[in-house]
C-alpha cells in the first residue's frame, strides 16, 4: 500500500485546518451579531401603558464602587411564565437606541432577567445610566409601556442600587447592597427621597 509522504500528509492536514476554521467563522457570523431590534421588527415604542404588567423592573445599579457595567433587573411577578422576547427597555435620553431582549427569551413565575451593559449592543444595552439621575423604562412586545422608575444623583450611590422592596411589588428605594439575579436586599433605613414623577405627555 502506497501511503502519502509526510509532506503531503502536512499539506492536508494544513487544508483540513483552514476549511474547520473558516466553518467556525461562518457559523459565528450565522449565529452572532444579529441586531435584535430587526428580529422584532423595531416594534415602535409609544406612551401607551400596560395595565398590571407581570413583568416589571426590579432594581438597578447606575455606579459601582468596582466600575462594574451599569445593569437592570426585570421580575415576573406573577405565577405563569411570560414571554418578554421583543420587551425592550431604554433611559430617558430618546437619542439612545433601546435594547430588545432576544425573540424567545421566557421569564418563569418568581424569575430574574439582568441586562446589563454592552458598548457593543450585542448582549446588553450599549448606553450608560445616568449617575446624575435618570429614567428607566420597560415596554412590552405591543410597544406599550409595561413599567418605568426615576432616581437622582442621592439615590445612586456607589455600594448601593435602586430597587423595589419587597420584589416586584414595593415602591422603588434605595436598597443597602445589589442584588442582581436574586431577591432585593433590605432597603436604607434613612433613603433619600424619591424624585418626583414626571408627567406622561
Amino acid at each position: 500500500m502506497n501511503l502519502p509522504d509526510v509532506g503531503s500528509m502536512c499539506t492536508i492536514a494544513a487544508m483540513l485546518r483552514f476549511h474547520v476554521v473558516m466553518a467556525i467563522i461562518a457559523v459565528s457570523f450565522l449565529g452572532c451579531g444579529t441586531d435584535n431590534a430587526d428580529l422584532c421588527n423595531n416594534t415602535a415604542l409609544t406612551t401607551q401603558t400596560q395595565a398590571d404588567s407581570p413583568v416589571v423592573l426590579n432594581e438597578l445599579r447606575a455606579k459601582a464602587a468596582n466600575k462594574a457595567p451599569d445593569w437592570i433587573e426585570l421580575f415576573n411577578k406573577s405565577d405563569a411564565e411570560v414571554d418578554v422576547g421583543c420587551w425592550a427597555i431604554r433611559d430617558k435620553s430618546d437619542k439612545h437606541t433601546p435594547f430588545y431582549i432576544a425573540p424567545g427569551t421566557t421569564l418563569a413565575p418568581g424569575g430574574f432577567l439582568v441586562v446589563r451593559r454592552d458598548k457593543s449592543g450585542q448582549n446588553g444595552f450599549k448606553w450608560g445610566l445616568g449617575v446624575k439621575g435618570d429614567i428607566a423604562t420597560l415596554w412590552n412586545a405591543a410597544g406599550k409601556i409595561a413599567d418605568e422608575t426615576a432616581y437622582d444623583a442621592a439615590q445612586a450611590q456607589e455600594g448601593n442600587s435602586w430597587g423595589r422592596s419587597p420584589d416586584g411589588t414595593g415602591a422603588f428605594t434605595t436598597l443597602l447592597e445589589p442584588t442582581d439575579g436574586t431577591a432585593n436586599s433590605d432597603p436604607d433605613p434613612n433613603p433619600p427621597p424619591a424624585p418626583p414623577e414626571e408627567p406622561k405627555s
